[in-house]
């Protein structure tokens, strides 16, 4: 979970059962569970805290339930301001397994520390300790996480992680509630398909409106990098997208302008990230910041987007391009930008709209559409897994990556979405009313089965996640 100040939806719990949902992007034989009280300033008191696989609204697998104990006793008490975690429990864990973690306390539980966006479902009872039942009495729902920290699982000896941080792009804001359909998600199953991996997790360290230099949703960036990237020992490589927040919100309702930032101040926040995670052996890959003009048309009392702040990102992706230390860079600019804009600071809702009419038929997408206002994570999903697996070229570092080919791009989205491999030929469309002939001759969601596994051994992969 990633955390947020103390202006959480809720005040707290009155003696009160809450189960969280999470999944697991890897296996193991063992599981400990951390839960946080992190910007708490009273202590938290729990009697009962269970464990079990999830199912359907809010119930739990037949028999699966089992009890965690902190310091070998059930009940404990979170202090404020800390965390803590669990006994190790000994627990046959499948890949992707959805876990519930029910906690129960008699009294009040006071809420000051949560995670707003979860995208997840969180089920809270009528009054009770239902922290074992297979279903319990629901009062109310919340898409919020609020106890859960972390779920740390006993995975083979040669399991890697990779962190992805950032901010609502990351954390998953727009995505299906309850699909797992932020793009780390869908990173995570992507890699388990790949030969010659291994076991990776990925831990998503994405907080909605965060930012580098200034805390608010969440503290900023360079705070919290120690908490959320550093302390997993696990962890090989590192994947930052973050950056957009502190350019777009300054002179809004968002932040003053006594939050404006520079250029460089951002450039010097993006060293000092990627040379703390070289000093504990991480390697990163550094994203360009994506377009933002037209996002938002009607944000109140305006000012979201300005000249002066796209120049802004300008030089800050073009330090990302060509300056930047890190192991590698993703150009999601200009993988998402409209070719057609001059200076290049608009979203592509051209791409953003074969997107849509490419794989209507067999996603089911979220509810929010992406033309000007925002990037659906499905597409964004999409489109990182389409640069690590080949179909974009480019130097390993020092460099932008850039599309092949808008044919190969549909092929390979068709291909990656399909929830089944199919055998059926593929075959093309008639060209989409409102786009260049070129661009609307796309491949359909039924491609060669060949097609599941495109270029997973492309340089870009191989000399990035596979070192």
């Amino acid at each position: 979970m990633n955390v947020w100040g103390p202006d959480a939806p809720l005040s707290g719990f009155y003696g009160q059962t809450v189960r969280e949902v999470a999944r697991l992007s890897v296996g193991g034989t063992g599981v400990v569970v951390r839960l946080t009280n992190e910007y708490g300033s009273n202590a938290i008191s729990l009697d009962a805290v269970s464990i079990a696989f999830a199912s359907e609204h809010g119930g739990i697998e037949p028999l699966t339930s089992r009890p965690l104990t902190f310091n070998g006793s059930r009940a404990m008490v979170i202090p404020p301001g800390s965390s803590v975690i669990s006994d190790p429990l000994d627990m046959e864990l499948r890949p992707f397994a959805r876990l519930s973690v029910s906690y129960y306390g008699e009294g009040f539980v006071p809420i000051e520390t949560h995670h707003l966006e979860a995208q997840q479902t969180a089920y809270i009872s009528v009054p009770g300790d239902f922290s074992s039942a297979g279903e319990m009495i629901i009062q109310q729902t919340t898409t919020s996480h609020y106890l859960l920290s972390d779920i740390y699982v006993e995975a083979a000896a040669n399991t890697r992680a990779v962190i992805c941080f950032g901010d609502s792009i990351t954390d998953g804001y727009g995505s299906t509630i309850d699909a797992d359909r932020r793009w780390p998600d869908v990173f995570a199953e992507r890699f388990s398909g790949v030969d010659g991996l291994g076991e990776v997790a990925v831990i998503n360290q994405g907080i909605g409106g965060n930012r580098m230099l200034h805390s608010c949703r969440g503290s900023r960036a360079i705070q919290r990098f120690d908490r959320d990237v550093l302390r997993y020992n696990c962890a090989s490589h590192l994947v930052i997208l973050i950056g957009i927040n502190d350019i777009v919100w300054p002179n809004t309702v968002l932040a003053g302008p006594q939050e404006v930032v520079s250029s460089g101040e951002m450039i010097a926040a993006y060293q000092q990230l990627v040379a703390r995670a070289r000093l504990s052996g991480l390697k990163t890959m550094l994203c360009t910041l994506l377009p933002f003009e037209g996002t938002n048309p009607e944000f109140p009392k305006g000012g979201y987007y300005t000249t002066a702040k796209e120049r802004i990102r300008q030089s800050v992706n073009y330090y990302i391009r060509n300056d930047s230390d890190a192991d590698t860079i993703m150009d999601f600019d200009a993988l998402m930008r409209d070719p057609h804009v001059p200076r290049g600071c608009v979203l592509n809702t051209t791409v953003a709209t074969t997107f849509i009419r490419t794989i209507v038929a067999t996603v089911s997408w979220q509810k929010r559409l992406i033309f000007h206002l925002w990037i659906r994570q499905e597409a964004l999903s999409w489109l990182v897994e389409l640069a690590l697996h080949g179909i974009v070229s480019g130097p390993v570092r020092g460099g932008s990556v850039r599309l092949n080919s808008f044919e190969r791009l549909a092929k390979w989205i068709s291909a990656s979405i399909m929830l089944r491999p199919s055998s059926v030929s593929a075959r093309r469309s008639k060209p989409t009313p409102g786009l260049p002939r070129s661009r609307g001759c796309l491949y359909r969601v039924a491609m060669a089965r060949e097609l599941w596994h495109i270029d997973c051994n492309s340089n870009l992969w191989r000399h990035f996640f596979l070192n």
